[in-house]
């Protein structure tokens, strides 16, 4: 709570000439005019308002003296730290802790008097955005997850991102499904499929009932079909909402190739997509340029003749779709440039992050798409651009340092959509991923289904195994919107042999992610970190993560 005009908590609607305080974020003295303690001064290098110059000492009263960090503190007040940094005085008021670093500034005395960086009732020494987690200040939505539940600020009312999807918070996830009549898309979107497969493939029109515009026909050609609109030309579908809505579908052209759909653009209007995803409302609209750059193969046409027609749109693949810098429409998104109002707008929009707009490509056409801000706004949602090479110490069904995309296909495949995997570490998610990426190769499940039957999860395809085709035939629940409790008591009754009894384990490595292996050597729900080694556990969820 530390972006603020004349004194009030992220208030971009004050008057002109008001004082504001980006205490964490500032890039001149004027952004910390409204700070408190005297910290009026910006620390450009480290984007941080301070009140005095710990170098030449000035700036402090008579009886003070300037700390390291800036701040003016009365003459032989200290801050001892232990080994690992942490405050060793006890305090009883926040002055006590004026000595420390800032990220220890607030006396919490629920936990006996000792100096952090916030507590649940103050955050006025954290960043915009960010919330208080166990005494530390940390981003509401942050840049990797491995849980839904680190997820739960993210996104704004009608645009949620609670979920926890291939490491980046997302509207859904393997574990946070999406409502009736719509699937969880690899980029953790909820959207009505666009044939069979999601990619425009089809046998009925049925199969297209999920396509953008008029493209909900299947057209059938020597046994397998394509979803598209019904038209007597490739002429008919230019400049028309039959492929996309506004503002994309009038700026379609007929090409040959690429070099024909240079020029082309629709006018985006950024503002509003980022009142959207932010929640903001006082974000201005900006319609800006956007390029329709991609000459892209359509299926269309008429009866049994379909029609292959090249046309300019937006994307096929996430690479085809530019980042937004927001710089460049700065004034007409936030106001005048220099503004208190604009810089604590474009402040609680990026906090700290560079004022780039992340885009990736949503497939309405199966096969080609639009165009779209990613649920973080400033974290990349796209295509996981296939990790790099590296050591391949470990199989993809157990959890350890990150694998190299050239192990082998699997990892290939997870690290496409996932490149934490391959940067960073194999974790939990990562072996979760496993079933839905790699043909053939199931982690603790039966081949083809995303999770065991005797785990509650996500929905599951009745043609993965014959236990869940006997389970769905009986409670079709099961396969249309969640695998729960009542499913997995349902496997016994009909699921011949099958009984969902306590699964037997050594190490965590033997259990169905999430489960721990408990103490009694079986797998459950976790209580510890010590039934997840090495992983943590989430004794809220009883899942390991």
């Amino acid at each position: 709570a530390t972006a603020t005009i004349e004194g009030g908590e992220g208030e971009p609607d004050a008057g002109p000439g008001g004082t504001i305080c980006l205490l964490h974020n500032c890039a001149s003295d004027a952004e910390c005019g409204g700070c408190s303690l005297g910290r009026n001064r910006c620390l450009p290098i480290e984007g941080r308002c301070v009140a005095c110059d710990s170098e030449t000492e000035s700036g402090c009263t008579i009886g003070e003296v300037c700390s390291e960090f800036g701040q003016c503190i009365p003459e032989g007040l200290g801050c001892p730290v232990d080994d690992h940094g942490q405050p060793t005085i006890a305090c009883a008021t926040d002055l006590d802790c004026s000595a420390c670093d800032p990220q220890h500034r607030i006396c919490d005395l629920a936990q006996g008097g000792v100096c952090v960086g916030c507590t649940p009732e103050n955050t006025s020494e954290c960043p915009t955005n960010n919330t208080c987690d166990n005494g530390v200040c940390s981003p509401s939505c942050p840049k990797v997850c491995t849980t839904d539940a680190e997820c739960s600020m993210c996104g704004s009312a009608g645009n949620e991102a609670h979920a926890c999807n291939a490491h980046k918070c997302a509207e859904c996830s393997p574990t946070l499904p999406c409502p009736d009549g719509k699937t969880c898309t690899p980029k953790g979107t909820c959207a009505t499929p666009c044939g069979s497969d999601g990619k425009g493939a089809c046998m009925t029109n049925a199969d297209c009932s999920g396509c953008e515009g008029e493209s909900t026909t299947c057209h059938v050609s020597n046994g397998s079909g394509i979803c598209g609109p019904v038209v007597l030309s490739c002429e008919a579908l230019v400049g028309t909402g039959k492929l996309l809505p506004e503002p994309w579908g009038s700026k379609t052209s007929l090409c040959e190739s690429e070099f024909d759909c240079e020029g082309i653009h629709a006018g985006y209007n950024l503002g509003e997509a980022l009142r959207d995803e932010t929640g903001i409302a006082d974000i201005k609209d900006a319609t800006v340029p956007y390029s329709m750059h991609k000459c892209a193969a359509v299926t269309a046409g008429s009866g049994a003749q379909p029609l292959v027609c090249g046309i300019c749109l937006p994307c096929v693949t996430d690479a085809d779709c530019e980042d937004i810098n927001a710089d460049l429409h700065s004034e007409k998104l936030f106001g005048p440039v220099g503004s208190p109002e604009a810089a604590v707008l474009i402040d609680q929009t990026f906090g700290k992050n560079d004022h780039i707009v992340q885009m990736y490509c949503d497939l309405v056409g199966g096969s080609y798409g639009l165009c779209s801000i990613c649920p973080g706004v400033v974290y990349d949602c796209g295509g996981g651009g296939g990790g790099m090479p590296g050591v391949c110490d470990h199989d993809t069904c157990t959890t350890g340092g990150p694998l190299g995309s050239n192990c082998d296909a699997c990892t290939a495949a997870v690290c496409a959509v996932d490149s934490y995997c391959c940067t960073t570490a194999w974790d939990s998610v990562c072996v979760g991923e496993v079933a839905d990426y790699c043909s053939g190769v199931m982690c603790g499940a039966p081949m083809g289904c995303a999770h065991d039957e005797c785990m509650t999860g996500a929905k599951l395809d009745p043609m993965c195994s014959s236990c869940a085709a006997a389970v769905c035939a009986a409670d079709a629940y099961c396969c249309a919107t969640a695998w729960d409790s009542t499913c997995v008591s349902e496997v016994a009754m009909h699921c011949p042999g099958k009984m969902c009894g306590p699964i037997a384990c050594a190490s965590p490595a033997d259990c169905p992610w999430p489960l721990g292996c408990l103490p009694d050597k079986t797998c459950g729900a976790c209580t510890s970190d010590a039934d997840c080694t090495p992983d943590k556990c989430d004794t809220f969820y009883g899942e390991c993560y």
